[in-house]
C-alpha cells in the first residue's frame, strides 16, 4: 500500500511529462503512428492501442498514455494507463493503476497486485480476481477528459497547453521551496487562520494591479514598469501556491495518515489535488485556480513572503518621562541631595 501511495503522489509528474512528449498534431493517433513513435517493444506507449493477445506474455511494465490497452494475455510488470482506456480479461502479475481513464475488468481478469482507479469510469464483472488492495477513487468520473475520448485536435491541444502550464508551475514551485523552505512553511502554517486577511489582500492587490498596469501601458514609458509589476505579481502568486500546496498536503498527512510529512511530500500531495481539479470541465477548474491565485497573492503579501515581518516598521520613540507622583498627603518630596562639588541648581 505504501508503494501505491507513493505512486499516487508522483502521478501528476507522469501525466505532465507524458503530455509534453505528445506533439499537438497527434489528435487521434493510430496504432501505426504510435508504434513509430515509441517502438513496438517499448514499455511506454503514447496514443494508439496496445493489444496483448491471449497466450502472449509482455515482459516488464506497460505504460499507456493517451491511448488504450487491451490485455487478454499476461503482463509480468505493472500496468499503468493515464488518460486512456483499459480492457482487461487477462492477467497482471503486478499492480494496475489507471488515472482519468475508462476501465473494464472482464470475466477472467486476474490482478496479482493491487488495483487503483483514480477519477475514471470503472466497469467490472463478477468473476475477477484481485489479490492486493482495491482502491477506487471514482467519486468524480473525469475519464471524458482523456485523450483517448477526445476526437478533436483543438481540445487535445488545449489539454496539452494546460498540462504544459502545470509542468512549468511544478518546476517553479519546487525551486521556490528549495530556495526558501522556511518561508513556504511559515506562510502555509499561517494560512488556516489568516485566510480571510489573505483573501482581502489578494482582492485589493489584483484590483490595484490591473488599474496601475492599465495606466502604465497607456504610456510607452510605463510599459517596462508594468512588466516588472506583472513579474512581481507572478512571484507572489507562485509563493502563495507553494504555501497553500504545503498546507493542504500537511493537513492530509496529519488527518488521514496520522503522520507529519516533510515539505516536499506535502507540496506534491497538494499539487496533485489542485492539478486534478484544474482539469474539471465547464471552466470550473479554471475558476478554482482563479480563487487559488487570489488567495496565493494574499497570503504572500499578508506574511511578507513568509517572513512574518510587517511591511512598514516605524522608528520607535522613547517613552516620555513622567513627573514624580504626589504622595497622598500632598507634600512634595524634597529633591535628592547633591553631592559635594556638583553645581547648584538655581
Amino acid at each position: 500500500m505504501r508503494q501505491i501511495l507513493k505512486g499516487a503522489i508522483l502521478l501528476p509528474a507522469w501525466i505532465i511529462l507524458a503530455a509534453l512528449a505528445i506533439p499537438p498534431a497527434i489528435a487521434s493517433p493510430g496504432p501505426g503512428l504510435a508504434a513509430a513513435l515509441t517502438g513496438r517493444n517499448e514499455d511506454v506507449q503514447f496514443g494508439g492501442e496496445v493489444h496483448i493477445r491471449e497466450g502472449e506474455v509482455h515482459q516488464g511494465d506497460l505504460v499507456v498514455i493517451g491511448g488504450s490497452a487491451r490485455i487478454e494475455g499476461e503482463v509480468q510488470g505493472d500496468i499503468v494507463v493515464i488518460m486512456g482506456g483499459l480492457y482487461m480479461s487477462g492477467k497482471g502479475n503486478q499492480d494496475v493503476v489507471t488515472v482519468l481513464s475508462t476501465v473494464e475488468l472482464a470475466d477472467g481478469a486476474v490482478i496479482e497486485g493491487s488495483f487503483v482507479n483514480v477519477l475514471g469510469g470503472l466497469e467490472q464483472a463478477s468473476e475477477i480476481e484481485i489479490e492486493g488492495d482495491f482502491v477506487d477513487i471514482s467519486f468524480l468520473d473525469l475519464s471524458g477528459l482523456s485523450f483517448h475520448g477526445i476526437g478533436g485536435g483543438f481540445l487535445h491541444l488545449l489539454l496539452l497547453i494546460k498540462a504544459f502550464s502545470l509542468a512549468i508551475l511544478f518546476v517553479i514551485i519546487i525551486v521556490i521551496a528549495a530556495v526558501a523552505p522556511e518561508r513556504v512553511a511559515f506562510a502555509g502554517n499561517a494560512f488556516p487562520t489568516d485566510w480571510p486577511k489573505a483573501l482581502l489582500y489578494g482582492v485589493i492587490a489584483y484590483c490595484v494591479f490591473f488599474m496601475v498596469a492599465f495606466i502604465l501601458c497607456i504610456t510607452l514609458i510605463g510599459i517596462p514598469i508594468a512588466i516588472a509589476l506583472c513579474l512581481a505579481m507572478k512571484v507572489a502568486k507562485w509563493m502563495g501556491y507553494a504555501a497553500i500546496f504545503f498546507m493542504v498536503g500537511d493537513r492530509i498527512g496529519r488527518n488521514l495518515f496520522n503522520r507529519e510529512f516533510s515539505l516536499f511530500p506535502s507540496l506534491l500531495i497538494g499539487y496533485l489535488i489542485f492539478g486534478i481539479l484544474k482539469f474539471i470541465p465547464l471552466f470550473v477548474g479554471e475558476m478554482i485556480w482563479m480563487g487559488l491565485a487570489v488567495l496565493g497573492v494574499g497570503i504572500s503579501l499578508s506574511t511578507r513572503f513568509g517572513s512574518g515581518q510587517p511591511w512598514f516598521q516605524g522608528k520607535s520613540r522613547p517613552a516620555p518621562s513622567l513627573p514624580p507622583a504626589t504622595p497622598p498627603g500632598g507634600e512634595v518630596p524634597p529633591p535628592p541631595a547633591q553631592s559635594e562639588g556638583s553645581p547648584a541648581i538655581t
